[in-house]
């Protein structure tokens, strides 16, 4: 992360902001049910896998998948995934082949992830339908001392239906309160499809001003979505994309900063906070980033002042591009903004 950039850095200083520590927990860990049982999973047929496949770097198939998915190092390294539709696609493409039913177990978790439950349990369905006869539909396992066995597709789905029953009665821990009524909207057009943000002028107004502000007069028209690390953020509002030499986005913005404007509002996914540079406690006068997963590790450093609320799958899209770091290989470009009556 080049550390002269206008950006969300990944800072580790605590939030100022009190919060429970069931508060905390929850945030951390209430996918860990599903994420684990698909680890478990994963664990539990590693041998299967194994005996049918002697190296992996032999089968095209999982070439195909690997350029998708990249694997840290061992058997429990981290696994990094793009999007739901991208994983979805590599399934298809695979699907008469060994990794296409690994593809769509990755496809659930993704989604599980990302909150989407509604993907999640679509995933499941084509797993069951698609691979009627593979180990990760027709094992059964007993996943709790005392408890059924079950094949994974049956656990994975009450697990999922639980969680997302618990999450519903617990809204507030996992989202944003509303928009106050009659919050402006700006219509934001790329060259990838538009984006429509609500802004948020009760809790953060001299943010959601500036940026308003910025919209009328055109002053994002042919910047570009300059910085992108996927699963964290995708990073504008720079004046200096447009002309400027690539080292030199990140640098740009106003001649003014903005003093910080924290509330209740968190760094859930998919919302609209402003930028800073490393060090810094204001906000950069232009520079603003979406949120593409949860970063909480923000609150308390960098103020939200919106969400999107149209467009989530723009902004995926813009997340899933080619990088090299955090730089786009093909910057997606704001064409224009319209604030909405």
């Amino acid at each position: 992360m080049a550390s002269k950039h206008k950006s969300a850095t990944e800072v580790t200083i605590a939030s100022t902001q009190e919060e429970t520590a069931l508060h905390r927990f929850v945030r951390s860990y209430w996918k860990t049910g599903v994420l684990v049982a698909v680890a478990i999973t994963a664990g539990i047929l590693f041998r299967v896998w194994s005996s049918q496949k002697t190296q992996a770097s032999d089968d095209a198939s999982w070439d195909r998948l690997r350029q998708d998915v990249s694997f840290g190092s061992g058997f429990f390294g981290a696994i990094n995934t793009p999007d739901g539709s991208t994983l979805s696609i590599a399934a298809e493409a695979l699907k008469d082949e060994k990794a296409g039913p690994w593809a769509k177990v990755l496809e659930v978790s993704r989604h599980v992830e990302d909150g989407d439950f509604d993907g999640a349990r679509s995933a499941l369905g084509q797993l069951e339908n698609q691979w009627s006869d593979h180990p990760l539909v027709t094992a059964a396992y007993r996943f709790e001392e005392g408890g059924e066995v079950q094949t994974i597709v049956t656990h994975l789905r009450e697990r999922m239906s639980a969680l997302e029953a618990w999450e519903g009665k617990n809204a507030h821990l996992f989202q944003n309160p509303p928009l106050p009524e009659g919050s402006p909207r700006v219509r934001v057009e790329t060259s990838a499809g538009n984006i429509v943000l609500g802004l948020d002028q009760e809790r953060a107004p001299r943010h959601a001003e500036n940026f308003l502000k910025h919209c009328r007069e055109g002053f994002y028209d042919g910047t570009l979505f300059h910085r992108v690390i996927s699963g964290f953020m995708i990073q504008g509002g720079d004046p200096n994309t447009r002309d400027g030499e690539p080292d030199t986005w990140g640098l740009g913005g106003t001649d003014y900063k903005l003093d910080p404007e924290f509330s209740e509002l968190s760094h859930f996914p998919m919302v609209l906070a402003a930028a800073k540079s490393p060090g810094d406690t204001q906000s950069n006068g232009s520079q603003f980033f979406i949120t593409t997963g949860a970063a909480h590790h923000l609150d308390g450093q960098h103020t939200v002042y919106g969400k999107v609320l149209e467009g989530e799958s723009i902004v995926r899209q813009i997340e899933s591009g080619a990088v090299v770091g955090d730089r786009p290989q093909d910057p997606v470009e704001i064409l224009s903004t319209t604030v909405l009556p």
